[in-house]
């Protein structure tokens, strides 16, 4: 069974960087169009998630994986490594992405 949960709305987004933000959202869309429902979460965090942002700085984003439905073989790794990196690259360079299984985001 699978249950879709509509995202709400921030009521704390004009706290956040808008240049840093909508970069962050360009590239989720790009991946939730390539990686469909393996992609469950994007979060950006560190420094533009805490407004301390710099001309330096870059934007981390934490990438959350469904490994529950999807079987995580090494050719599945391999291509998802490579739609990762070439989202980067398309969107911006200033990205810094982690990626987690959702398994071990529960554990964390």
């Amino acid at each position: 069974m699978h249950f879709r949960i509509q995202a709400k709305e921030d009521s704390n987004i004009q706290r956040y960087p808008t240049e840093d933000l909508r970069i962050a959202r360009i590239f989720s869309d790009k991946l939730s169009k390539e990686l469909q429902d393996f992609l469950s979460s994007v979060v950006v965090f560190g420094s533009s998630a805490r407004k301390h942002t710099t001309a330096n700085s870059d934007i981390d984003v934490l990438l959350i994986g469904n490994d529950l439905d999807f079987k995580l073989s090494q050719s599945f790794l391999v291509t998802y490594r490579l739609i990762i990196e070439q989202t980067i690259i398309k969107t911006s360079n200033k990205l810094h992405v982690t990626s987690m299984t959702l398994s071990s985001f529960w554990e964390y």
